[in-house]
């Protein structure tokens, strides 16, 4: 193998090189997942995405890109913790590139004082055999520490007729709770509620064997965050469940779409666990994909990843239609 030198992005030519190479890669692993546009990562350049540090370092082997490693963390908390991200261009794969450029981001994250590092890493079709990325994280001795599914939703084929049936199922049960729309800006009052409920998506949902901290939210990390992904020229289409009684905020669902794309994602969806039971979750998610229907008619794919033992969010998503597309692991490894 042609010997590799690998220089972190700081300039948009570089970064635009990192993208070219991720895009190459999910075109061929993936379908219906494309990578992040150019003008979704370029506030990388600044050091950070949604407010969090991250890194992108592009491979090249006599001057010909064919890598690229990044890497994610966070200086708030699961301080000892790095999130990387590999990917090898389709044409120069098999020939130790991909062995090269994880050794490369592991060095990187133990130069930034991080112990620990986790990938997500994809198979081509559930229960497949596993994929090179399997591979290559078994190779350094990385373990599954979660199992993951992606599944899509193919809008055009879910009618009016759908969402009113699934509506109408959840109506009694949702009785003395209203449903509000935002995008892509939450009112200030309500940040520091908003902060509240994202917190919990990093304890209550399965965890798996994943060893992670509590993360701690405030309006200000919240306002922050919600900053970095109208930075990043993402359409968020909100939509939160307030309990009529005490006015309190209760429960969220969020849907990204990256600038230029008709392919979106589910993100967050998550309801306080003293009001769980009146299928909110359910209830969200279709008032969430009418507030698409009528914003953005454009989109017609919606990604989604589940853990496998989250059986009621799974029940759900497959209740709005969404279909398997293939098994993701996420491993971690102590460096």
């Amino acid at each position: 193998m042609t010997d590799l030198e690998f220089v972190r992005a700081a300039h948009e030519t570089c970064l635009r090189r990192c993208q070219a190479v991720v895009a190459e890669a999910y075109d061929a692993d993936f379908e219906l997942l494309p990578a992040d546009p150019y003008d979704d990562v370029a506030p990388a350049l600044s050091g950070e995405l949604n407010g969090e540090p991250v890194e992108y370092w592009l491979g090249t082997a006599d001057g010909v890109p064919v890598s690229v490693f990044t890497v994610r963390y966070s200086e708030r908390d699961n301080t000892d913790l790095a999130y990387l991200q590999v990917n090898v261009a389709p044409a120069h794969r098999s020939r130790g590139i991909g062995r090269a450029t994880a050794t490369a981001a592991i060095e990187r994250a133990r130069a930034l004082g991080r112990t620990r590092v986790s990938h997500d890493i994809a198979q081509r079709a559930a229960g497949s055999d596993p994929a090179a990325g399997v591979r290559l994280a078994e190779h350094f001795g990385a373990k599954s520490l979660l199992q993951e599914r992606r599944r899509i939703l193919r809008l055009s084929a879910v009618t009016d007729g759908d969402l009113d049936r699934l509506t109408a199922s959840v109506e009694a049960a949702t009785s003395g709770y209203s449903l509000v729309t935002w995008r892509n800006h939450t009112p200030d009052e309500s940040r520091a509620e908003m902060a509240g409920l994202l917190a919990l998506m990093s304890t209550d949902p399965p965890q798996g064997d994943l060893d992670l901290e509590a993360e701690l939210w405030d309006a200000v990390r919240y306002r922050e965050w919600e900053q970095g992904v109208r930075d990043r020229n993402r359409d968020r289409l909100i939509v939160v469940a307030r309990h009529d009684g005490s006015g309190r905020l209760v429960g969220f669902t969020d849907l990204a779409i990256p600038n230029g794309r008709s392919i979106g994602f589910q993100w967050t969806t998550i309801v306080q666990s003293d009001h769980r039971g009146h299928r909110l979750g359910l209830a969200l998610k279709v008032a969430n994909l009418r507030y698409l229907r009528a914003a953005r008619p454009d989109v017609t794919v919606i990604n989604t990843w589940n853990a496998v033992e989250n059986s009621h969010m799974v029940a759900v998503n497959e209740a709005l239609g969404f279909q398997v597309m293939e098994d993701w692991g996420q491993y971690g490894l102590d460096v």
